[in-house]
């Protein structure tokens, strides 16, 4: 190339989205496509023969200047990434800048300089990560405040609960009675609340540790259906439950998730269903191939009669301080935070929890956890009678 860009070359230079500009060793302007046109508001006809630091700011113009030289030296393209230039015009913008030799074989030495304007995608990354940075601060404010609320808030509550127990021991008469039940009855659902605000922040903080404890699942299942056992009966509700065949004996994992995790759905499950059978069903399936035959999936359902759930209101049931609608609410209670919580204990687990249901037929809903097998079990674990459970629980 002797000439300046012409004919289809000049076509395809002009249609490029980087502005480009060609000069001599000296600075003088021999072309600029129609991109530098529209960067430096000049027409490219009457660009040329000037000095390019009559177009560009001074910093500008001095690394492309600097950027050149190494260019014709070398004999090699030189690059610059994100480099930021303040155009009076426009403010403050991003290019990606090329310096391109070329030698002539007539005459001196010509750079060709493009510069990429990458100013938009810039500002987006730079909006993005703004706006993450402020979630996350968001994030971690809102857990704090949580769960320094919730331990606030929970101290006096064990106070009036404690002091309203004693004053119902004191065997007060007639209406005091009747009014210490509501005091401990809403004192008891505010508790409730506040539990679940506070597991809810834990996890969401990842400040939720696990435990590791040998677990004799028939009769941890049977002892976790008896804490609810009083709430079915009242309803007239059948609560069952039952352990796969071939269950070790002993498992070992966090007894106190696993019987959350339960513990919200059976309750649930309660709760929103007027009558029929509950079913609560655990089983153990080997995990996923790693040549450990201690790695177990613990497997956990419970099935219901109740009121059942819309299909698109599936996908946000697990999602915090949602219920299925607003009458629900109002009818049943609660904070919308039970299933959230479910779901991120077993995620903890190394699990997840899904659910399947129909409007006026039942749900249920299925988790499953990583676990292991327990083959020896350490000494001063209380090993409870299996045939004492089978008779207590309706096994």
């Amino acid at each position: 190339m002797t000439e300046l860009p012409t004919g289809v070359f000049q076509d395809i230079v002009d249609d490029l989205d980087v502005a480009i500009f060609f000069t001599d060793q000296s600075g003088t302007l021999m072309y600029i496509n129609e991109q530098a046109s529209l960067l430096v508001r000049i027409a490219p006809s009457a660009a040329r023969g000037r000095s390019i630091d009559s177009l560009l700011p001074s910093d500008v113009v001095g690394l492309l200047a600097e950027e050149g030289v190494e260019a014709i030296k070398s004999g090699r393209i030189r690059r610059i990434r994100k480099k930021p230039f303040k155009l009076p015009w426009r403010g403050m913008c991003f290019f990606d800048i090329r310096a391109i030799p070329y030698r002539r074989t007539i005459g001196g030495p010509w750079v060709a300089y493009l510069l990429l304007d990458i100013t938009a995608q810039e500002r987006r990354e730079m909006a993005s990560e703004r706006a993450r940075v402020n979630a996350e601060a968001e994030a971690v404010a809102r857990q704090a405040f949580l769960a320094r609320m919730s331990h606030e808030i929970r101290t006096p509550m064990n106070g009036i609960l404690g002091m309203t127990e004693l004053a119902l021991q004191s065997n007060p008469a007639g209406e005091m009675e009747e009014y210490l039940g509501y005091i401990k009855g809403a004192a008891d659902t505010l508790l409730c609340i506040i539990n679940d605000v506070l597991d809810f922040a834990k996890v969401e903080s990842g400040r939720m540790e696990l435990e590791e404890l040998p677990i004799n699942l028939k009769t941890y299942l049977a002892e976790t259906i008896a804490l609810l056992s009083p709430s079915a009966e009242e309803k007239g509700i059948d609560l069952r439950g039952e352990v796969g065949d071939g269950v070790p004996r002993f498992i070992t994992g966090d007894p106190t998730r696993i019987r959350q995790i339960l513990m919200n759905l059976i309750g649930n499950a309660v709760k929103f269903t007027r009558e029929g059978v509950i079913l609560v069903h655990l089983e153990v399936e080997q995990a996923p191939p790693d040549n450990n035959k201690e790695n177990l999936i613990l497997v956990g359902s419970v099935a219901d009669t109740g009121i059942g759930i819309e299909p698109e209101k599936l996908q946000d049931l697990f999602e915090p301080f949602t219920q299925n609608d607003a009458s629900v609410s109002r009818e049943f209670g609660g904070t919308g935070l039970g299933l959230a919580i479910c779901r991120s204990l077993a995620r903890l687990m190394g699990g997840d929890i899904d659910a399947e249901s129909r409007p006026g037929k039942g749900s249920t809903f299925k988790f499953r956890i990583k676990v292991r097998t327990t083959l020896n079990v350490p000494d001063g674990i209380e090993v409870k009678s299996d045939s004492i459970t089978v008779q207590q629980y309706r096994w």
